[in-house]
């Protein structure tokens, strides 16, 4: 589950069909995204993010904490994340 996107859409008082509608997709395709079962292809990332407010590769970082939506880094040793400092 991608919960910082969850984070992000809640945060904007958005509905899941509202950002759907905003960026042209079925509403179920986007609850698959947001789920974690289907990735967007990069077009429909770019709307997301503008939508969103966020950055569209995030939808495509692996590496990615699912803890918060804040800016991270993966450590030294690739095993974990650490928040990048500001």
């Amino acid at each position: 589950m991608r919960t910082w996107l969850l984070q992000l859409r809640n945060e904007r008082s958005l509905t899941q069909e509202d950002v759907a509608a905003r960026t042209g997709i079925q509403r179920a395709y986007y609850t698959q995204i947001e789920n974690g079962t289907r990735n967007p292809s990069v077009t429909v990332a770019r709307r997301l993010a503008d939508v969103l407010g966020c950055v569209w590769t995030l939808f495509f970082d692996h590496a990615r904490c699912e803890v918060t939506h804040k800016a991270i880094d993966v450590d030294s040793d690739n095993r974990g994340c650490n928040k990048r400092k500001e």
